[in-house]
């Protein structure tokens, strides 16, 4: 064997086996452990970035908290799509408007929608609905009111009040969980409770 050295390595579960190592051997495997020590930091400077992420919107939700408002109006015009052959706004696109507040409420709070879904936290609706009252035509300027309905440990219950010219068209409600990666409910990120 000369100049090399044993390594031990695992052969089964519970045992050890033994391999000669020349000295060529040992300069190749150091350089691949220095590889992987790179990679390994590499993805702890990942991991770091979205703690950086987390500690960032928890820090907003702290600041923000006192004076964070539960509601959001947005002001909407008709687009020429949005509409359907006799230009009324076709029924789906209210979820798309409603989709449109959440984010913008989440937004004048200080956070997006992205940093949340970086921290590993995802929002899936679980429901959702709309009661129609009036239609909205091509070209009309609206206004959506959001609101905050409710807060749980794992549910956000959103009401949406979408108004022409102070005249209620419709009103809805969402509710969204908190998942992880993989779709298994979580808590709320602290930001959002």
């Amino acid at each position: 064997m000369g100049r090399g050295r044993l390594l031990a390595r695992k052969a089964e579960p519970g045992g050890v086996a033994l391999r000669s190592v020349s000295p060529g051997d040992r300069d190749a495997r150091a350089t691949a452990a220095g590889a992987r020590s790179s990679r390994k930091r590499a993805l702890d400077d990942r991991a770091g970035d979205n703690q950086t992420v987390k500690d960032r919107t928890r820090g907003a939700a702290r600041e923000t908290r006192e004076s964070m408002s539960n509601s959001h109006e947005l002001a909407i015009r008709v687009r020429y799509a949005e509409t359907d052959r006799m230009g009324l706004l076709h029924h789906a696109n209210y979820f798309v408007y409603f989709e449109m507040g959440r984010t913008e409420l989440l937004r004048q709070r200080g956070l997006t929608y992205r940093e949340i879904e970086d921290a590993g936290h995802y929002l899936v609706i679980v429901d959702i609905g709309c009661k129609f009252k009036r239609p909205a035509y091509y070209d009309d300027l609206l206004m959506l009111k959001t609101t905050v309905a409710k807060v749980t440990h794992v549910k956000i219950v959103h009401n949406y009040h979408l108004y022409r010219d102070a005249v209620l068209l419709a009103e809805g409600h969402s509710t969204l969980a908190c998942v992880d990666r993989e779709g298994k409910p979580q808590a709320l990120p602290e930001t959002l409770q």
